[in-house]
């Protein structure tokens, strides 16, 4: 199995919600036998929810992150990756310091599909900001589903 670690600053909204996402598209796409994601933050705190804002803007997408629990980054996960896609370029250059061996399947999410820029951090901001940003995180999850498909596929050849 494949895995895609996301990772954002607290695990609370950007990680979990790109998770959620790619996991769905691996279901619909009947590939949850062989993709999966997971999630971390750089300051994640062990246990904490995502935040209400997250969990409402995925709802309205038809996404459950209600049982979410954030973990801080590990070694273990680390290890266990084979993609690592942060959210900005101050979190990959922070995973990149304290695990040096990631180089090379350490990227932003965006960098990941030929896009630049970050997503940012909606956490502290309005029901409205966070909805635009997960819209942000759903296309670039899907292209980022499709780049790994592609990856797959051609591996298998």
């Amino acid at each position: 199995m494949k895995k895609v670690l996301f990772v954002c600053t607290g695990n609370t909204c950007r990680s979990p919600m790109a998770e959620a996402y790619f996991n769905y598209l691996a279901d619909k796409n009947h590939l949850s036998g062989s993709l999966k994601a997971i999630s971390a933050g750089t300051r994640a705190y062990p246990g904490d929810r995502a935040s209400e804002q997250a969990v409402e803007s995925s709802l309205r997408f038809g996404i459950d992150i209600s049982t979410h629990s954030s973990r801080p980054i590990s070694y273990e996960l680390v290890l266990a990756s084979d993609w690592i896609l942060t959210m900005t370029e101050k979190q990959k250059k922070e995973v990149l310091e304290q695990f040096p061996k990631t180089k090379g399947k350490l990227f932003t999410i965006k960098e990941f599909v030929n896009k630049t820029g970050d997503i940012e951090d909606p956490i502290g901001t309005t029901s409205k900001i966070y909805e635009t940003i997960y819209k942000e995180i759903i296309d670039t999850v899907e292209m980022t589903f499709e780049r790994i498909k592609t990856i797959e596929n051609s591996d298998r050849q």
